[in-house]
């Protein structure tokens, strides 16, 4: 008799904290989904050090989330901190193997890491994963101008040149090949 009053006591306190716990987790996943939409308008307004904030607050509520990670990484690298942005793009990539933006965005990374052959690894893994996705964000004129940009901040970069006067040939091959 004793033990059937401490389960009718026990059964809705287990309830009520399992119920609590759930209603907590499903309402951290929602103000994390909010402050990644936060965080990503921040990005488009170009204001990507309150993006960041945003972004890794959506992080510590939901850290199974790659797009927060990804997002992450964009604040980032528009701030010039790559090593940082490459370090939640694994994060990233850990999380789903097959998501394109992480691997193109690692691309860029390594870029500016002067990393070429790891950038040119994470380029051809965007490739691999979806050809779509790649095509649609590598543009060789708009590659062009960016090697450019960083051939002329670092003009001692032998490995620039060369990139840029491969992929300039490649571009003027191509607009041949059209004609």
């Amino acid at each position: 008799m004793f033990f059937r009053k401490k389960i009718k006591i026990f059964l809705p306190i287990v309830f009520i904290t399992l119920t609590g716990l759930t209603w907590a987790k499903d309402n951290d996943q929602k103000k994390a989904q909010h402050y990644n939409e936060i965080g990503w308008l921040k990005i488009k307004e170009k204001h990507y050090q309150e993006a960041e904030k945003y972004l890794l607050q959506a992080i510590s509520l939901n850290p199974k989330v790659k797009f927060y990670y990804n997002n992450y990484a964009v604040a980032c690298l528009n701030q010039g901190k790559n090593q940082e942005a490459l370090s939640y793009l694994k994060i990233c990539v850990a999380l789903d193997p097959y998501y394109a933006k992480a691997f193109f965005n690692m691309a860029l990374a390594y870029f500016y890491l002067f990393e070429f052959k790891k950038a040119y690894q994470a380029y051809q893994k965007t490739v691999e994963v979806d050809k779509v996705y790649a095509k649609q964000r590598f543009k060789i004129p708009k590659a062009i101008d960016k090697v450019e940009k960083v051939y002329q901040q670092h003009p001692e970069n032998k490995a620039l040149k060369i990139i840029l006067d491969s992929m300039k040939s490649e571009f003027i091959f191509k607009k041949n090949l059209e004609n």
